[in-house]
């Protein structure tokens, strides 16, 4: 009996212990490293050298990305060569230009999103991101929207007031020879929404996202 019972008193010294040190470590407490968002657990990890919480899932068209503030779909996607309702922040000397239209020799890839704030506040939402596959990288060129408050810092800063719904399409301007690198893969394109999580270590004014992918193919 005095054997288990100093076996115990070890057991619960020893958990002790492992507590203190953990409480110690942590400065405190213990590191966030999942949130629950839209009935999904999301985990910690590193994409590409941008940290945030991830689903792990791969979106493609038609797909709505749910966020805890942001909810982004994708409705489609195309090629096109009409610049009619699309604006560009550098106009005056982009070299895919002509007079206000694309030259010969370029074409687009344009993504078409849905964007739903959900939340209760104004919320931002930067689509400065890049179009990728195995052999093709691109960023973003043309909108039909953009932030004509910075238009030199953040063109593709997209700001949401609460409840507000916006249909924005984003272009991607690739010319005949690395258009045809994109027609033969998987091409990525990154979405990063606000989460406002806290987590240890980090700065206090750290803002952390959730970070999610949608996938497609282009037609060939």
């Amino acid at each position: 009996m005095l054997n288990k019972k100093k076996t115990l008193i070890l057991i619960t010294i020893l958990i002790l212990v492992i507590l203190s040190l953990a409480y110690i470590l942590t400065g405190g407490g213990t590191s966030l490293n999942k949130v629950e968002v839209g009935g999904k657990t999301l985990k910690i990890k590193d994409n590409e050298g941008l940290s945030g919480f991830t689903s792990g899932e791969k979106y493609g068209i038609k797909n709505t990305i749910v966020g805890r503030y942001l909810d982004v779909t994708l409705d489609g996607v195309e090629v096109t060569k009409d610049l009619s309702n699309m604006k560009s922040p550098n106009k005056d000397d982009e070299e895919f230009l002509e007079n206000g239209n694309l030259k010969d020799g370029y074409n687009i890839i344009r993504m078409d999103f849905t964007i739903k704030n959900k939340g209760d506040q104004e919320e931002e939402l930067n689509l400065f991101s890049y179009l990728k596959g195995e052999e093709y990288s691109e960023w973003k060129k043309v909108a039909t929207e953009l932030n004509e408050e910075d238009l030199i810092h953040s063109p593709f800063l997209y700001k949401m007031k609460p409840g507000e719904v916006k249909d924005i399409s984003i272009g991607f301007v690739s010319s005949d020879e690395d258009f045809e690198k994109a027609k033969n893969s998987e091409l990525s394109y990154q979405i990063r929404l606000p989460l406002r999580e806290k987590v240890k270590d980090k700065e206090e004014d750290q803002v952390e996202y959730q970070v999610e992918y949608f996938y497609f193919n282009i037609d060939k």
